[in-house]
């Protein structure tokens, strides 16, 4: 139950913010007056390739734990209910 929990719900805000951060870092990166700089192109290369690694950890990792514990949330309450 501990897994699911950390993996499943723990792990979801972290990779929230993730993507949020890494989404704004893509916007900074490659506006008007920081394109110029090749160092700013590989920052943001480097922020789409975290952005796609959080994606892939969010169906790898959180959503089957998510659904295992939506699964158990649903039978349950489906019991009460019925």
């Amino acid at each position: 139950m501990e897994e699911k929990l950390v993996l499943g719900l723990i792990s979801l805000p972290i990779i929230s913010f993730g993507l949020c951060a890494n989404i704004l870092s893509i916007c900074i990166f490659t506006h008007r007056v920081m394109r110029g700089s090749p160092i700013n192109w590989y920052l943001a290369v480097l922020s789409c390739s975290d952005t796609i690694i959080l994606f892939s950890a969010f169906f790898v990792l959180a959503l089957p734990r998510l659904g295992e514990y939506l699964m158990v949330w649903w039978a349950t309450s489906f019991r009460y209910i019925f």
